[in-house]
Formats: structure tokens, C-alpha cells, sequence
């Protein structure tokens, strides 16, 4: 039984996002379709809370092994896989970068503990940076500096969806995005989250997330005039 959208045009036609496209070019267009298509499958897998963990895993191992088909030339078996095996070498995308995108949904296969913001920004890096680093392959972005925009805008815009999810991420699947230290440092415990605004500090610790966002912003900004 499949997990998420039933086809790839089921997909597109469910996200706004879509319409962006047309600003590329018919090839490009395409490609970005299928990819964004590949994102929303792995992340739907993860996210489907009437599936128990160790299903959600197996599809995502399914996942994996077409893109070592994908990597080695063979043909793989997924029908989403075969339109995504001709994007990777025609815009050469780095397959290391899908399995990485595939790496950071699987955190979410069940509620997770980020001790500190290195822990947190490994799981931004997946499913977001790893993201951005293959949609630059399709835009045609070859200067030396655009996998580090990438990276950047990555976490600055995954801090941010972290931030607006706060109180849904714990209300609806039991998952706190925040460093376990910090929120030790404010006085805020992960049952807090389901209603920060009576927490006293809840304010200062969104404050702290805030300008880290706002940092990762700047830094992918101030590469953006060069580029």
C-alpha cells in the first residue's frame, strides 16, 4: 500500500509551491517537479502516523536501495526512482546528497531527543541543506560559493518551520525540535511546548532560536550579491 500521494501528479497538483516552477526552464521545470515530488514521498513516509516505525523504515530502506540502483546505472524499481534516475547525471546531481535528504527525514520516524544545536543542525542539514544542494545542480548554479548558500539558507529556513511548528510538532507527534540544553538553560521542559506563551521564559528561548535563524539568514545573504 503506498505511503503519501498515489502518483507524482498527484503531488504537483497539491502544493502551491509548484507554480514556482514555471519561472525555469520546460527542462528544469520538470526536473524540479520530480525531485520536490521525491521529497514530499520520503517525508510523507516519516510523518504517516497510522504507520508503525519499523514499516516507515522499510520503505525508506526501499527508497535507499533505488538510489544505489540509481548511483550503479541500474534501473530501479520505484516508478517516482525511474523518473528521477535520468535527472541525476543530466543536471549532475550528487546521489549522496539524496541519501541525505532521506537520512534527515528518517529522524522523524519516531520522537527524538537533539541534545545540543550540533545535534539539531545535522537533522536541518538533511532536510533542508540537502535539499537546497541538489535544487542548485537543477537551477544551473556552478560558482564555487553556491553549495555554501545553500547550505546556509537551509538551516536559516528550517529554524524557521521549527519555530511556526513549535507547539503542532509536540501537540500532534510528540517531537521537540529544540536543544535539550538550552531548554534546560531557560527552565523549560518539553511538556511546556504544548502551550509556551504561559511559560514565563518560553519567550527568551524562541528569542535565542530566533537569532540563530537570523544569523543563517545574513550568512546566506551576504553570499547572494556575489552569486
Amino acid at each position: 500500500m503506498p505511503i503519501g500521494p498515489t502518483s507524482a501528479t498527484d503531488a504537483r497538483r497539491q502544493s502551491n509551491l509548484a507554480f514556482s516552477f514555471f519561472s525555469l526552464k520546460p527542462e528544469e521545470r520538470v526536473a524540479m517537479s520530480v525531485f520536490y515530488d521525491f521529497c514530499r514521498r520520503v517525508d510523507d513516509i516519516a510523518d504517516d502516523t497510522a504507520t508503525p516505525a519499523a514499516e516507515k523504515a522499510a520503505a525508506l530502506n526501499a527508497w535507499r536501495a533505488d538510489l544505489d540502483a540509481i548511483a550503479s546505472g541500474r534501473e530501479p524499481a520505484q516508478a517516482l526512482a525511474k523518473e528521477l534516475a535520468p535527472i541525476v547525471p543530466r543536471f549532475g546531481v550528487a546521489v549522496k546528497n539524496l541519501h541525505e535528504i532521506i537520512d534527515g527525514v528518517a529522524h522523524d520516524l519516531e520522537p527524538r531527543v537533539y541534545a545540543d544545536f550540533e545535534e539539531l543542525r545535522g537533522y536541518c542539514y538533511g532536510v533542508a541543506s540537502a535539499v537546497g544542494l541538489v535544487s542548485i545542480r537543477i537551477f544551473g548554479c556552478r560558482d564555487s560559493r553556491c553549495p555554501e548558500f545553500a547550505e546556509n539558507l537551509g538551516y536559516a529556513l528550517q529554524l524557521t518551520n521549527i519555530l511556526r511548528d513549535v507547539v503542532e510538532d509536540k501537540r500532534d507527534y510528540g517531537r521537540v525540535y529544540l536543544p535539550r540544553d538550552e531548554m534546560a538553560a531557560f527552565g523549560v521542559a518539553p511538556d511546556d511546548l504544548a502551550n509556551p506563551n504561559a511559560h514565563p521564559a518560553g519567550a527568551r528561548l524562541f528569542r535565542l532560536q530566533y537569532f540563530r535563524a537570523k544569523h543563517y539568514f545574513n550568512k546566506a545573504r551576504r553570499l547572494l550579491p556575489a552569486l
